[in-house]
């Protein structure tokens, strides 16, 4: 539930208390606030009918850490090691770099996009042990208007046969469903096709 997860995430301020006060308010060289605001992005993916309260109970632990901790004082963050930015077309794009973690949320165009095939490539890049999350629009939203949205709406089980990655341990593989305010102030109930696979 949110509040076991909120329970969870304050304990993890007692640790990065001791490690503030040691002088290494870090994880392998990353922040630690960095890392709770992964966890709380991931808490708002696992508990998504209650992403409100995640996301509060997160930003509430979040600035008790920096308050605690760190005063709100910038800091030098990641190191440029440690973060790369690349706009690249997706369909040439290649890395001899690996991944334990690829996601692919709503890659889905209404003109030619080699999908599976960039998703198989990428794959290909991530580390043993490694990740690949696909997240997708399993049906169109109420208001859309259909020559302007993409029609192809993939299944869970579509999705995991047409990567075709053997091997691999299939995870998640499910429609999720979330709700959403459209463009007019209308509400709605959507569908996302979630797949989680792990090399």
């Amino acid at each position: 539930t949110p509040g076991r997860w909120l329970a969870a995430t304050l304990l993890l301020l007692a640790p990065g208390l001791a490690l503030a006060a040691s002088g290494r308010p870090a994880v392998v060289g990353v922040p630690l606030d960095f890392i709770f605001f992964a966890l709380v992005l991931l808490g708002v993916a696992m508990f998504h009918h209650h992403t409100l309260a995640v996301a509060l109970g997160g930003a509430a632990v979040i600035t008790l850490y920096q308050l605690l901790v760190t005063g709100f004082k910038a800091g030098a963050g990641l190191a440029e090691e440690q973060v790369r930015f690349v706009a690249a077309d997706l369909a040439t794009w290649t890395s001899d770099d690996s991944y334990d973690l690829v996601t692919a949320s709503f890659l889905q165009s209404p003109v030619a996009l080699p999908r599976v095939e960039i998703l198989k490539r990428v794959a290909q890049q991530i580390a043993p042990g490694g990740r690949l999350l696909v997240v997708a629009h399993a049906a169109m939203p109420p208001w859309a208007r259909a020559p302007h949205h993409h029609h192809d709406f993939v299944s869970p089980a579509d999705e995991v046969a047409a990567l075709g990655l053997d091997g691999w341990t299939t995870e998640i593989a499910e429609v999720r469903t979330r709700e959403a305010t459209g463009p007019d102030g209308q509400q709605a109930v959507l569908e996302d096709t979630v797949v989680l696979l792990r090399r």
